[in-house]
């Protein structure tokens, strides 16, 4: 079952945005040669959208489409316009130009000359000597020492959170086994570091979970079987150059069919195929 406008495309060429956008110009295609909104909410739903993104999709495309017929007509009526004459601008008198430009030269020596007064008085380093400009028995400033201090913390949080992420490159071989793993991922989408989680067996099915865009989670219940599949997968999605999802449309029934290429082969995706059959489910958080 398909939910919200996502394409599971790890190392894709094709972004998520252009897949929205096949879909918003196969609405549009669809709407040229007669569709109306009923049969277009139809053909997407058996693709296994969601009612709320349907909608919204097809508002968008009908306004574009809208929008587009209303821009042509008005670049037709702007042709026929004469073009109207702009009045001549006139030039800017030399004198005033070379008297701001004289002050400016200056300010900016007297900048220069200032900054490198103040390099001198600087430590190597680049590390301000305080015992010089506040004096041999007094304290750096308050703010100053709040700030160091500041990032002092921000860099042991840095260092903390290298030290707990964990790539997924053993997630393939942890799912196959189903033993309880978590890794952090980058999404190909937002670019952003989502995690995977690896819960064990109960019921002699393998529980999984992983975060997705939108503050959405994905939870499957994983046989041994499709759990060995989605493993392989994996494996393959790691080693392969590119990775795309397209979609073909039947345009005798107005039906639209998701491809995936590896290599520019079409390959099976189980993942995809365990939504079909609620084997995984998206839900918010």
């Amino acid at each position: 079952m398909k939910n919200e406008f996502y394409f599971l495309n790890l190392k894709t060429n094709m972004s998520n945005e252009q897949a929205n956008q096949e879909v918003l110009d196969w609405i549009k295609t669809k709407y040229r040669q007669g569709y109306d909104h009923q049969r277009l909410h139809d053909a997407l739903l058996q693709q296994g959208y969601e009612v709320d993104e349907i909608d919204k999709a097809i508002d968008i495309a009908l306004k574009d489409e809208k929008r587009e017929e209303t821009e042509e007509k008005k670049g037709e009526e702007e042709k026929v316009k004469k073009p109207k004459k702009e009045p001549e601008k006139k030039g800017l008198r030399p004198l005033p130009l070379i008297i701001i430009g004289t002050i400016i030269i200056s300010l900016l020596g007297v900048g220069v000359i200032f900054f490198v007064s103040e390099i001198n008085k600087i430590e190597p380093g680049y590390k301000i000597n305080f015992n010089h400009i506040y004096g041999e028995n007094l304290e750096k400033p308050k703010e100053i020492k709040e700030e160091e201090q500041g990032q002092d913390k921000n860099e042991e949080k840095e260092e903390d959170l290298e030290i707990k992420l964990i790539d997924c490159k053993d997630f393939p071989d942890k799912l196959e086994s189903c033993e309880a793993f978590s890794c952090h991922f980058e999404h190909p989408s937002t670019e952003k570091l989502m995690k995977r989680e690896i819960v064990g067996l109960i019921d002699d099915k393998c529980q999984y979970t992983e975060e997705m865009p939108n503050n959405k989670i994905m939870s499957c219940q994983y046989s041994e079987d499709l759990r060995k599949s989605v493993a392989q997968y994996r494996r393959d999605l790691e080693k392969a150059q590119s990775f795309e999802v397209s979609l073909d449309s039947d345009t005798e029934e107005g039906e639209l069919k998701k491809v995936y290429l590896v290599d520019g082969e079409e390959v099976w995706n189980p993942v995809q195929e365990a939504l079909d059959k609620e084997k995984c489910l998206i839900k918010n958080k």
